[in-house]
């Protein structure tokens, strides 16, 4: 069943069946003008984004209003606070963010459904690389090739395992 993690619990663990509704592509660009006194127009300073919106809906079925209260309870426990989100369609990337809409049920008959909208942060986080090697000479090359959508700091830890000194090592970043 396609759904989503959320603070390390899958919505399976619920029984929920999910549905997106919204899933930006980009976030809203944080636009800021100035008027600059002598120059027509304005002077923009667009290069941020803002937050990202993700819109999903959740449903589930129930055989009493008893078991209804019960799992709404449940539901609403599991998603309050900040946490890490991750989709099934997405494996290797997720998201840190949480719900600051209010969350109203749809009943109909022994079907409940809601809409919760999650504030994220601006981009998805991927996965962490790491690359064991072992080098014995001195041509010795790996490409690592970064997917994203926005520039990121990178991390590189090199260490030695061995006993002797390492000479004329060199690590090469290109755009």
């Amino acid at each position: 069943m396609y759904g989503l993690i959320f603070n390390n619990i899958h919505s399976d663990t619920y029984n929920l069946i999910m549905r997106s509704v919204d899933r930006q592509l980009l976030p809203v660009r944080d636009k800021t003008s100035i008027k600059v006194s002598g120059k027509a127009g304005t002077a923009n300073f667009d290069n941020n984004y803002n937050n990202r919106f993700i819109t999903i809906e959740l449903g589930f079925e129930f055989s009493s209003l008893q078991e209804l209260q019960l799992r709404k309870r449940e539901i609403a426990k599991w998603l309050s606070g900040y946490g890490k989100l991750q989709f099934d369609d997405e494996p290797d990337k997720y998201y840190t963010g949480r719900i600051y809409n209010a969350i109203s049920f749809e009943q109909d008959y022994q079907l409940a459904s809601f809409q919760v909208v999650f504030e994220c942060d601006t981009f998805a986080y991927g996965s962490q690389v790491n690359i064991n090697n072992v080098f014995n000479d001195n041509s010795h090359t790996i490409d690592i090739t970064y997917n994203g959508t926005a520039e990121t700091e990178q991390v590189i830890k090199v260490k030695n395992i061995g006993s002797n000194s390492i000479n004329g090592f060199k690590i090469k970043i290109e755009k």
